[in-house]
């Protein structure tokens, strides 16, 4: 069964078509921005009006490491301001006399695979990927959130209250009702998603709002692992 899975628009893949992936593999990465902003004012030694005398960039330039930004040439010496990071310029301020850098990190943030199967195709226009996950279980939801995946822990009112983190933590939880006892818990120990029929949805994990008929029968099935498509307002269930 393929799944048809959202990536962020600006995220750069490091999966590949016809790949095999399993959980925990690297998915995305989407690289960090920082805004640095410079007192061009203060490093000439220049009133902040007469900025625009000086810089040697506009909005929207891109700069590298060692690129002049703005020069100050007095009769026995000159100033210059470099900079010091890839990006690109933002702001020129004349009442600050700042110049504003929105600098890309070296850092970047990776999203690792929440799903396991083959990758069957990448849409880079639409950014979806579609997914081979196998033989599966698919019900469509009433609400889906967001993209989430992972192992499933079924839980009900009468559940242990002592499950302990490892069921939690990176797993799909699975009740036909959520109470706030749990929804709290399952926030904490940062569960990956919950699938649910009564109760209110969370605000900080990911969610698939189901029937109750549907929740029956996805109970029944006890697969061992679950999948969000946002995209398709649809879960799965597989092995």
């Amino acid at each position: 069964m393929i799944a048809r899975l959202k990536y962020p628009k600006d995220a750069t893949l490091h999966i590949k078509q016809g790949q095999s992936i399993t959980l925990g593999e690297p998915f995305y990465s989407i690289q960090k921005d920082q805004e640095v902003i410079l007192d061009i004012a203060q490093k000439l030694g220049i009133k902040p009006r007469l900025i625009f005398q000086h810089v040697h960039v506009v909005v929207g330039s891109n700069v590298k490491p060692g690129d002049v930004l703005a020069r100050s040439k007095k009769l026995l010496r000159t100033r210059n301001v470099i900079a010091s990071y890839h990006g690109y310029v933002s702001r020129i301020d004349h009442e600050a006399g700042t110049i504003s850098l929105v600098a890309t990190s070296k850092e970047s943030s990776e999203q690792k695979s929440f799903f396991k199967g083959t990758i069957k195709d990448i849409d880079t226009h639409a950014h979806i990927v579609d997914v081979d996950i196998g033989s599966a279980f698919s019900i469509e939801a009433d609400a889906v959130s967001h993209d989430a995946g992972g192992p499933i822990t079924f839980i009900s009112e009468t559940s242990p209250a002592h499950v302990e983190k490892e069921g939690i933590e990176n797993h799909i939880i699975f009740s036909k009702t959520i109470s706030g006892i749990w929804l709290s818990k399952i926030e904490a120990l940062e569960g990956s998603g919950i699938i649910y029929a009564l109760g209110s949805p969370p605000e900080s994990v990911p969610y698939a709002h189901i029937k109750e008929t549907e929740a029956q029968a996805f109970e029944d099935k006890r697969h061992s692992l679950a999948l969000f498509s946002s995209h398709e307002r649809r879960i799965f269930a597989y092995n």
